[in-house]
C-alpha cells in the first residue's frame, strides 16, 4: 500500500475514533483491504459500524438564469453522499432578489418526502416592490439567487445556492446614431416601468456609439 494513501486513511481512522492503537488500525486495514491487497479506505471507515461517510452536499442541477416576473420556472437539486450515504428528505427553496439595503425574498417552497433528489415547479409573482432601488446587471437584469437547504438523516445541514437575474424594467437603453460625428441620438428603454435615465455620448466624433466608447454625460429622473 502507498504510504501517502495509509497516511490518509490513518488520519481519517483516528478521526473516527480517537480511542485508537496501533494495533487496532492495523487490524482495521488488514480486514478492509481488497482481495488483491489494496487499501480500501471507505471499507476501513465502515469496519465499527459508524461511518461518517464523505459529506457532498446538495448541488443545483438546472434551472433558468433568468427570468421575468410571472414566469413558471423549475428548478432541480440532487444531495449526495458519498461512502455510507445518508438521505435528505425535505428540502427547502427560495429566491432572494438584491437591493441596496440588503435582500427581498421573491418567492418560498418546501418539498417533503423527496430522497436525495428535489424539483421546485414556482409561478413567480408578476409583480415586485417598487420601493427598493434594485442592484443591476449591464443588462438592467435585478441581481438574484436561488437557494436550496435541507438537513440531513446524519442531521448535518446543507445549503447551496444559484445566481439569477430577473428581468424587471427599467431595461438596458438602446441608443441610436443617426449622424456619427455630431448629429442627433435617441435614447429609448425597452420597459415602461423607467423611472431613471442615463444618456452617454462618444468621445470620438469619428467612431460610432460602440459601447467601448460610450461616457456618461448626464442623468436625470
Amino acid at each position: 500500500m502507498s504510504s501517502p494513501h495509509v497516511t490518509g486513511a490513518v488520519a481519517l481512522l483516528l478521526e473516527q475514533n480517537n480511542t485508537y492503537n496501533y494495533s487496532d488500525i492495523l487490524s482495521i486495514l488488514n480486514q478492509s483491504k481488497t482481495p488483491q491487497g489494496y487499501l480500501d479506505v471507505y471499507s476501513a471507515l465502515d469496519v465499527n459500524g459508524t461511518p461518517t461517510g464523505i459529506e457532498d452536499g446538495i448541488s443545483i442541477e438546472s434551472g433558468p438564469n433568468f427570468f421575468s416576473p410571472g414566469d413558471n420556472v423549475t428548478y432541480t437539486a440532487q444531495f449526495i453522499d458519498i461512502g455510507d450515504p445518508s438521505v435528505l428528505i425535505n428540502w427547502d427553496w427560495k429566491i432572494e432578489l438584491i437591493h441596496s439595503e440588503g435582500s427581498y425574498i421573491y418567492a418560498t417552497g418546501y418539498i417533503p418526502l423527496s430522497w436525495n433528489y428535489s424539483t421546485w415547479q414556482i409561478s413567480t409573482s408578476s409583480s415586485l416592490p417598487t420601493n427598493y432601488d434594485w442592484l443591476r446587471d449591464e443588462d438592467g437584469n435585478i441581481f438574484g439567487k436561488v437557494i436550496v437547504s435541507g438537513t440531513d438523516s446524519d442531521n448535518i445541514y446543507h445549503e447551496t445556492e444559484k445566481n439569477i437575474g430577473v428581468e424587471f424594467g427599467p431595461s438596458k437603453p438602446i441608443i441610436y446614431n443617426h449622424y456619427p460625428g455630431g448629429g442627433s441620438i435617441n435614447l429609448s428603454y425597452l420597459s415602461s416601468g423607467a423611472t431613471s435615465y442615463k444618456i452617454f455620448y462618444d468621445i470620438n466624433s469619428a467612431h460610432p456609439y460602440f459601447s467601448r466608447n460610450l461616457y456618461p454625460k448626464s442623468s436625470t429622473e
